[in-house]
């Protein structure tokens, strides 16, 4: 299991240098990474939803470029806009979250049971056009 989420890491990081942003200014691209959804249906994976994304913004912390939106200020503009963890599935709830936050990019994700497997299903949304990847 371990080895699986390091090589997710390692394939999700990339990821950030194929989205073009706009930025608010030259220097930084203001990001926000959502908790994951546990779809698999087994609370055995549950712990998944929060480690994969902070390390994801633990890993990412040390890009200049990037200006990573805090767990905090995510939690309370879901506590305010009266969202669930769940409700983040739904893209248009996770780009409000993402637009009150002052993201231009926003990734969210899920895990889903595939048989004995669990895959992690994850997408990217740049707030200004609205791309989806």
């Amino acid at each position: 299991m371990l080895r699986r989420f390091v090589f997710l890491a390692a394939v999700l990081i990339p990821m950030f240098n194929l989205v073009r942003v706009p930025r608010a200014d030259a220097a930084q691209r203001r990001v926000v990474i959502l908790d994951f959804q546990n779809d698999s249906e087994d609370p055995a994976f549950t712990w998944l939803t929060t480690v994969i994304p902070e390390a994801l913004r633990w890993k990412l912390a040390g890009i200049r470029s990037l200006d990573l939106i805090g767990r905090r200020t995510i939690e309370r503009i879901v506590g305010e806009q009266g969202l669930r963890g769940g409700d983040l599935t739904d893209p248009l709830a996770a780009e409000r979250v993402g637009r009150l936050a002052g993201a231009h990019l926003v990734m969210a994700g899920r895990l889903i049971r595939l048989g004995r497997e669990v895959q992690l299903d994850y997408r990217f949304v740049d707030l200004p056009s609205g791309f989806q990847i």
